[in-house]
């Protein structure tokens, strides 16, 4: 993984949800690279990253997107959370037996079919889980 070795100063310009900010970064291991951030210390000397995208460009540099090492990982706190968890479910079901019941899913809402059908739906993802975790 490389690491950071400076953060050249930040400029500042205005996105659409409020201000950017855009640095050139140096690296140990790699080509120095343009990278937009919300915050204009988002990245310090000493970082390890992870380099997800690098868009060449020769007149004003790369631009590169940089990550964590490994990837999004949300973290609530430093710890998860299960009524978050509990709340993705949930939406993931309602979304999914409304995909299921497509156009008839509106006269469903009165007659409590779309939740039996998120309920179901959840149960049948439990089961999978459980038994996927049961073969490994």
């Amino acid at each position: 993984m490389p690491k950071i070795t400076k953060v050249h100063e930040a400029r500042q310009w205005e996105g659409n949800h409020g201000p950017m900010y855009e640095a050139l970064i140096d690296f140990d291991t790699e080509q120095p690279g343009r990278v937009n951030m919300k915050t204009p210390d988002k990245w310090k000397v000493g970082d390890e990253v992870e380099i997800t995208s690098r868009e060449v460009n020769e007149k004003y540099g790369d631009k590169l997107k940089v990550g964590k090492p490994g990837g999004f990982t949300p973290n609530v706190g430093g710890k998860n959370d299960p009524e978050i968890q509990w709340k993705i479910d949930t939406s993931w079901a309602i979304t999914s037996a409304l995909t299921l019941l497509g156009d008839s899913a509106k006269p469903h809402f009165k007659d409590g079919g779309l939740k039996s059908t998120a309920k179901a739906l959840l149960s049948l993802r439990q089961d999978l889980i459980n038994e996927l975790k049961s073969e490994s």
